[in-house]
């Protein structure tokens, strides 16, 4: 998968359309991709054990087709991160139009699969085993889940683009943990349970969080303007009725979590009688979490929601998290001492911790975690949750997080852009770090990730092991080095380069978060790795701006630097 140069993923454009399928008067993309890979199966290196579910459907508006996303299934099973995707043209053929047996990096599926799929332990016997694991000290938020799925022995090579003929497959369990209680704190936690032999394969954590090392947040943004719902006029709901609908409280919302440690407790809606909210001063854990204080955090999280639906509307065209307009909300002052952001896919939310609190309640200032980019990050989770889906375990997971550092980043460029152009993300404004406006510093650095003395600047074989948000370096250090360039000798934002290059041109914020954008979109999967990543953005670039564009060429230049080639 990846030896496919870029001349071959322009080439593949032009190949001629399959035969079109019989369809009706209107297109049903699902059933006409299922029916498309059941009849292709064999020339993809698959036997007639193998099937596929639609897993989510696309509108890809710049080529004007659709992205449909198939999950692959052997003898009924799940195949775990098995996916192709079939971009369609709108008469329902298939725009890549021919089987490549793996050529297509949009191609992720499993071959060589021959296993016994009848498990020898049940689902009661995989959550037993992984809760001796876990040994949670107190409750579980919702019932843990087991699902039969086919594994490879190794799931790091799943991951690198090496599974063939001669990879081990095992039937597992994937079993799904989440814990919010005072004792445990707030984890989720996933295994694959052998399903024969009752071992556990691997466990990962997959709560997105923001990785917070520090002491905390202030409250950064100012006077801003915040959309809320006037039900009297001395009743206010921090509800906004212009973004989101639907959802838990029918547009996009904050709550007060009131310091519970539960994960998906929904909390109450914030209220105000005179529609002036919060005191800019960081919250001290002596006042109400509903006082004029404690509003401060919801404030902004508010804002921050409001930017992050903005950029993803305005800027990529894309309607909301899921792409239907579905409302999210925020949760604030999670937990006591919570030093983390994180979100859940299972209720659709953010929650945002205080930080931790000295014994007199009063934390560094800057200690509640809504600052903005974190508020991007963690929105983000729910994009790619939602498109590409990557699993926030190996390099695939290093992508996740770098997806959402990238994004949070572009948030407060496009926020704090000095012009503000509502379609467009400036050049200027932001910074090139994460939560640097914590009281104890940044969390991570776009422009030189190892200067936090554990993420890495480049690729190397050994990063698949390493936790996603160490691991992230590569695709963020990638990021800066085509949006915004680099010379070794700048010295105020010093960016370490591989293979010889010594500098790069950035094409600009604008241009380099559409090109990422649109490869996590439309041609990522849930395994997809950095060399497919690599694959996938020079794909990107070429449907915007042409094979041989200037573009085109950066992305390959600063793939390279950070030895992804």
């Amino acid at each position: 998968m990846r030896n496919i140069l870029a001349t071959s993923i322009a080439l593949s454009l032009a190949i001629g359309a399959t035969p079109r399928l019989s369809i009706g008067a209107e297109l049903d993309f699902g059933t006409l991709a299922v029916q498309y890979m059941n009849s292709h199966s064999a020339q993809y290196g698959l036997d007639a054990n193998h099937s596929f579910r639609v897993r989510v459907i696309g509108n890809d508006a710049l080529l004007a087709r659709k992205d449909v996303r198939l999950t692959q299934y052997y003898r009924g099973v799940k195949v775990d991160d098995g996916e192709i995707i079939l971009h369609m043209n709108k008469d329902g053929t298939n725009f890549l139009s021919q089987p490549t047996q793996g050529d297509d990096f949009t191609d992720d599926l499993r071959r060589g699969i021959n296993l016994n799929t009848a498990p020898t332990i049940s689902a009661t016997t995989a959550l037993a085993v992984a809760h001796r694991a876990l040994a949670p000290l107190g409750p579980y938020e919702t019932p843990p889940t087991a699902t039969l799925v086919i594994t490879a022995l190794d799931n790091t090579d799943m991951r690198s683009g090496q599974v063939g003929s001669n990879t081990q497959y095992r039937l597992a369990y994937h079993v799904n943990t989440l814990l919010a209680n005072d004792a445990d704190g707030i984890a989720e936690t996933d295994f694959l349970v052998d399903a024969q032999t009752g071992g556990i394969i691997q466990s990962w954590s997959s709560l997105k969080t923001a990785a917070a090392t520090g002491t905390g947040y202030s409250q950064y943004s100012g006077t801003v303007s915040v959309a809320t719902n006037k039900i009297h006029p001395f009743h206010y709901e921090m509800l906004d009725t212009t973004r989101g609908s639907g959802g838990k409280f029918g547009h996009n919302a904050v709550t007060d979590a009131e310091h519970r440690s539960s994960a998906l407790t929904p909390g109450t809606l914030y209220t105000d009688s005179d529609n002036n909210w919060g005191d800019g001063i960081d919250y001290r854990n002596t006042e109400s979490t509903f006082s004029t204080n404690g509003q401060t955090a919801a404030v902004d999280a508010a804002y921050a929601m409001a930017a992050t639906w903005d950029l993803y509307q305005l800027v990529f065209g894309r309607n909301g998290i899921d792409d239907l307009g579905t409302a999210t909300y925020s949760r604030v002052h999670v937990g006591d001492d919570f030093y983390n952001a994180y979100w859940i896919d299972s209720c659709f939310c953010m929650s945002y911790g205080d930080g931790p609190r000295s014994i007199s309640g009063l934390g560094l200032p800057g200690s509640s975690m809504t600052v903005l980019d974190i508020g991007g990050h963690e929105m983000t989770h729910g994009v790619t949750s939602a498109t590409a889906n990557l699993r926030s375990v190996g390099e695939s997971g290093g992508l996740n997080e770098a997806t959402s550092d990238i994004m949070g980043n572009m948030v407060e460029f496009y926020k704090r852009g000095p012009w503000f152009t509502p379609n467009a993300i400036e050049d200027v404004g932001g910074t090139w770090t994460l939560g640097e406006e914590l009281s104890t510093g940044v969390i991570r650095y776009m422009y030189h990730p190892s200067l936090d003395g554990r993420s890495v600047d480049a690729w190397s074989s050994s990063i698949a092991a390493l936790d996603p948000h160490l691991s992230s370096g590569v695709g963020n250090h990638f990021f800066f080095l085509l949006s915004h360039g680099a010379s070794i000798s700048d010295v105020a934002l010093r960016s370490p380069m591989a293979n010889g290059i010594t500098s790069i041109v950035g094409i600009g914020n604008d241009k380099a978060a559409k090109i990422w954008y649109r490869a996590l979109t439309v041609y990522m999967t849930p395994g997809t790795d950095y060399h497919e990543a690599r694959l996938a953005t020079i794909r990107a670039a070429i449907d915007y701006y042409g094979l041989g564009s200037v573009e085109y060429a950066t992305v390959d230049k600063a793939w390279r630097a950070v030895n992804v080639m």
